[in-house]
């Protein structure tokens, strides 16, 4: 009978069984020719303390998004982009048409309630200083 090299038996008695390499491991086990040092992190001096005031970040975040979604709300009422239909129309109009009618009723609003009366106060705010001034 004849032994394998390669078998995980062997007959040497002085290590155990479950943890001895089979014979041919050393060689499978060896980096090769083109493999890369192995690279080691070092070990972090302590932990860093956990950064606060992540939850403002989002908040202006989600702000800043907000904005400027209804600036473009805004803005595609004014040049006419987004076309609010007739009651007639709307119940013909396809998908994206009444998307797009949605999307004017929201611009509209916007407009009326919060861009009109800002931008009135701004002009008359100007306005006065200019008229004293002559």
């Amino acid at each position: 009978m004849m032994v394998n090299s390669i078998s995980g038996v062997r007959f040497c008695g002085t290590e155990n069984a479950a943890t001895a390499k089979p014979a041919g491991s050393d060689f499978l086990d060896r980096p090769g020719a083109f493999a890369k040092p192995a690279e080691t992190k070092p070990a972090p001096a302590s932990e860093a303390p956990k950064k606060k005031g992540s939850a403002g970040k989002k908040f202006l975040a989600a702000l800043g998004t907000a904005v400027v979604i209804a600036a473009a709300l805004i803005a595609g009422h004014k040049k006419d982009v987004l076309k609010v239909l007739q009651e007639a129309d709307l119940k013909e109009a396809g998908f994206m048409k009444k998307i797009g009618h949605y999307l004017g009723e929201a611009g509209k609003w916007l407009s009326e309630k919060a861009y009109d009366p800002i931008a009135n106060k701004i002009t008359k705010l100007f306005s006065k200083k200019t008229q004293g001034t002559n």
